[in-house]
């Protein structure tokens, strides 16, 4: 099927940077009408996939971002926060606005046309070793997750935000072992894939959690923090949760909001609501972490513009 797909809409073909514009769109449609949703019981399949281009998961630093609510602001607080700081920053979200590409950034530049034609062929080529080796073809998600890390194993970039697509533990971004591991928020999302509660939904997000691998998390649900805590003390995680307590409002109105966080004093954002200064000062937790371990060493004056600046 995927042959005859190609055939007709000859994006796969060895002049196509030459006109890209005439396949770009055929190779997006291609990828969009790939199966969204297959019940999956491992990452085994996703494994494979990645193995046939020597795992470009292992070959760049990562934070992995879950949550039912405030993934996309909290990616968007790190990565300006990290190209403040003078960091070559990659990004991965879902979905998109306007434009498909928007999926994938590198320093706050969408992947180009070309790029994605490159890299969507390339995964293309391996269609016929994937169908003889008996794995399933990737679905819609593994294929633009998959196209993501090859790519950004081919730049040099200095961390990449990779946020999830659905839950955590069986989604195809969580074959990355991260510098951090975030939770924004835990609410009834998912449910036909997560299961009915909201506790079934954290244990599902909580598989995003690694050995050793610090977890973050403005979740305030006392009870959800508790299984929080029993999984990253069974990993040997360190576990942090937002200081509420040490959260002090200066200013809130349409225009902008005012702050101070910790030792941060007067901190300045432009989006609008207490859920988004909430999910700055969650950021701001991964940072001030990573900052003291070294991982990725930043200023306080890049935080502050970088949190501006979103």
């Amino acid at each position: 099927n995927y042959k005859v797909y190609l055939k007709e809409n000859n994006f796969f073909d060895k002049n196509y940077l030459k006109e890209e514009n005439q396949y770009i769109a055929a190779l997006i449609e291609f990828i969009e009408t790939r199966k969204r949703f297959s019940k999956k019981v491992s990452l085994d399949n996703m494994d494979y996939f990645l193995s046939l281009f020597d795992h470009p998961e292992h070959k760049f630093k990562s934070i992995h971002v879950t949550g039912t609510n405030g993934k996309g602001s909290t990616v968007s607080y790190l990565k300006n926060i990290y190209l403040a700081g003078g960091y070559n920053v990659a990004t991965f979200t879902s979905p998109y606005v306007i434009k498909f590409n928007e999926r994938i950034t590198y320093n706050d530049q969408y992947i180009s046309d070309q790029d994605l034609l490159k890299y969507g062929n390339l995964i293309v080529s391996k269609y016929d070793e994937i169908i003889k080796s008996g794995h399933d073809l990737p679905g819609f998600f593994e294929f633009i997750t998959l196209l993501a890390f090859i790519y950004f194993a081919d730049l040099m970039i200095d961390v990449a935000v990779i946020e999830v697509g659905i839950g955590g533990r069986l989604d195809a971004t969580n074959v990355i072992t991260p510098l951090a591991s975030i939770i924004t928020s835990v609410g009834l999302d998912h449910i036909e894939q997560l299961g009915p509660t909201k506790a079934h939904i954290v244990k599902e997000k909580l598989g995003i959690v690694k050995e050793s691998i610090p977890l973050f998390t403005a979740v305030k649900e006392k009870d959800l923090l508790n299984i929080m805590n029993e999984k990253c003390l069974e990993s040997n995680s360190i576990f942090q949760k937002v200081d509420f307590e040490r959260l002090k409002i200066k200013k809130m109105d349409i225009e902008s909001s005012v702050f101070s966080y910790k030792g941060y004093d007067d901190l300045s954002i432009s989006l609008v609501g207490m859920h988004q200064i909430e999910n700055a000062v969650l950021a701001l937790d991964v940072v001030d972490y990573l900052n003291n371990s070294n991982e990725l060493p930043i200023t306080a004056d890049s935080i502050y513009t970088g949190l501006n600046k979103t």
